[in-house]
């Protein structure tokens, strides 16, 4: 009997669930990352590398278990039914679908404009070498999507240079304000607050007097403050004195000839 027609049944059936299983590991990994590092598709694919598919491929291989290979043999030898355990009652067909359907659910959470038919067609068995046309159209939908791809890297880096500008433009108004806030307030003295200062001054002098058994000592010290803070006694009176002047001339009547 010819057993080769019966391994490549065997070998087909195989792969396109295998197949149909890795598309559906790949697609649950994607989904999973973006929901928990907040990554967009294309950032997860940029992302996968040699490790992630090995990952999945032993996912993908362990779910093709023992009644899964059973199936794909009784589907292979039902030409021969005292072969199969007709007890079995595994339909590989009907596994296979159901996959199908749960990689049509997660394509759609993924935003993947994708049918049941073009995932059939994705996990088919293809036997033999690309045609040149397939090769072409291959690479066309590889430079399709590396257009895309750098577009999408332009507009994040647009965004960026905008985040950047709006930043560099809050800074200048803040130090515009700041600076126009200085220009506001310049220094300047007050009565009040000169008056503070030489009362804080004073208290100190009295609390050295009381301390300081050298009274030449003390009043060397006395005399030296005095001194230091001539000038602004000076400034201080003569506030005082304007201030005093602009009351007289506003409160008092004048004197009739």
């Amino acid at each position: 009997q010819n057993t080769t027609t019966l391994s490549q049944q065997m070998g087909q059936g195989v792969i396109s669930a295998f197949k149909a299983y890795y598309l559906h590991a790949v697609f649950s990994k994607a989904l999973a990352t973006m929901i928990d590092e907040k990554v967009t598709l294309s950032e997860f694919w940029k992302s996968y590398n040699i490790l992630h598919c090995i990952e999945n491929i032993v996912a993908a291989w362990q779910d093709i278990n023992v009644k899964c290979m059973q199936g794909f043999w009784r589907k292979c030898l039902k030409c021969f039914p005292l072969l199969v355990n007709s007890s079995l009652g595994f339909d590989q067909n009907e596994n296979v679908d159901e996959v199908n359907k749960k990689i049509l659910t997660l394509a759609k959470f993924l935003d993947l404009e994708i049918d049941a038919k073009e995932i059939k067609k994705w996990i088919a068995y293809a036997e033999g070498e690309l045609s040149n046309e397939e090769l072409i159209e291959l690479k066309e939908e590889l430079e399709a999507q590396k257009v895309v791809e750098e577009e999408v890297e332009k507009e994040k880096e647009k965004e960026k240079e905008k985040e950047k500008e709006e930043e560099k433009e809050k800074e200048e108004k803040e130090k515009e304000k700041e600076k126009k806030v200085v220009e506001i307030q310049p220094k300047t003295f007050s009565l009040k607050r000169l008056a503070g200062v030489f009362s804080g001054v004073n208290k100190v002098l009295s609390e050295l007097k009381r301390m300081d058994p050298d009274v030449e000592r003390f009043s060397k010290v006395h005399w030296e403050m005095s001194e230091i803070l001539k000038c602004y006694r000076e400034i201080y009176e003569g506030q005082k004195e304007g201030k005093w002047s602009w009351r007289r001339s506003n409160f008092l009547p004048e004197a009739s000839l």
